[in-house]
């Protein structure tokens, strides 16, 4: 079904539909604007308006990961509950992130890769902002070692949790994300 009458975020969001699916049965390589134009039933011109390049896909996808991976450590990193019931939760959340985007996971972290600095700084916000919040609420609250420098934290453990989803999903590595968390654990939590 042709989808030239959408408005411009369901374009958008039609194309991305279309470009998981084909990189997922087809590749990286396999893929061309032409096709996701095809599947996505729009000229493809149409592609061009949204993205500069079939590289870009890579870059939303980075995005679409990152918003969802925060979006799911929201939940784990509250207040009522203790470290480590969040520690561990925010990693399971990582995880499940990943299974629930194993089609274009690879995808979205060479996406990240390829990304300038400010770019990869930019699409990692979000989560680096829940993490951070978290451990400054948490210092506060006495929980987490006070000598610990927040932003700094976060950005480590960013990558902490990006390293568990793929060590689990892409990998196969099971016990990975638990040892993650055994060792973020004993790094964060004051004597």
């Amino acid at each position: 079904m042709p989808s030239e009458g959408l408005a411009q975020d369901d374009r958008r969001t039609t194309l991305l539909r279309a470009a998981r699916d084909l990189l997922a049965e087809q590749g990286y390589d396999g893929t061309t604007v032409s096709h996701v134009a095809k599947r996505a039933g729009v000229a493809q011109g149409t592609f061009y308006l949204y993205f500069e390049t079939k590289g870009d896909l890579l870059d939303a996808f980075a995005q679409q990961v990152g918003t969802e991976l925060a979006d799911a450590i929201r939940e784990p990193l509250r207040d009522d509950a203790e470290v480590d019931t969040c520690v561990r939760g925010a990693v399971q959340a990582a995880v499940e992130t990943g299974r629930r985007n194993q089609d274009i996971l690879a995808i979205a972290n060479h996406g990240l890769e390829i990304a300038s600095h400010d770019r990869y700084v930019a699409l990692t916000a979000p989560v680096v902002d829940e993490v951070e919040a978290f451990l400054r609420r948490r210092q506060e609250a006495g929980d987490v070692d006070r000598d610990l420098e927040p932003a700094v934290t976060a950005r480590v453990a960013r990558d902490v949790l990006d390293r568990c989803m793929k060590a689990e999903v892409l990998h196969g590595d099971v016990g990975y994300a638990d040892a993650v968390a055994d060792l973020a654990l004993r790094a964060l939590v004051s004597a």
